[in-house]
């Protein structure tokens, strides 16, 4: 079963534009990595949810979750979180089952909706999609983010 891990997180306001690019263009790079499928990071688009703010997200996909463990402790991956690649991080949490529980800060629900572009993505009404959801999960919810992400051009 294909995993999808997503990751939220805050960055710090003062923290120069150059170094947001290059942590994210350092994420980014990551895809080369082998139990990579996919793995894209960047700003958020837009946030739909009041209490929610959060900067940037990173999003990948694994084959498994044996290769997600295998990512998360992956030689390149680790020298990257050593050589302090996220100093600009004020906090961040991912959403899924989380392979390391005491790390673990995140949401057990998700979903994922994809579109083409943004003009399809904002002809959706997303406060009912957004209800839709609460209606269907309410006896499980106890918050909800709701959040847009542009993916870059391959």
């Amino acid at each position: 079963m294909t995993n999808e891990h997503i990751v939220l997180f805050k960055l710090k306001p003062n923290v120069d534009p150059s170094k947001i690019n290059a942590m994210i263009n350092g994420v980014n790079g990551r895809i080369s990595l082998d139990p990579v499928l996919h793995l894209t990071a960047g700003p958020i688009l837009c946030i739909r949810s009041p209490l929610c703010n959060f900067t940037h997200v990173l999003h990948s996909r694994y084959a498994s979750k044996e290769d997600l463990a295998a990512y998360a402790v992956h030689p390149t991956r680790m020298a990257m979180i050593k050589a302090n690649e996220l100093k600009g991080l004020k906090d961040g949490f991912s959403c899924g089952e989380n392979i390391f529980p005491d790390r673990a800060k995140g949401f057990s629900i998700t979903a994922l909706a994809v579109f083409q572009g943004v003009n399809e993505m904002e002809a959706v009404d997303a406060e009912f999609v957004v209800d839709l959801y609460k209606d269907k999960l309410q006896d499980y919810l106890d918050s909800f983010i709701v959040i847009d992400f542009l993916l870059p051009s391959p």
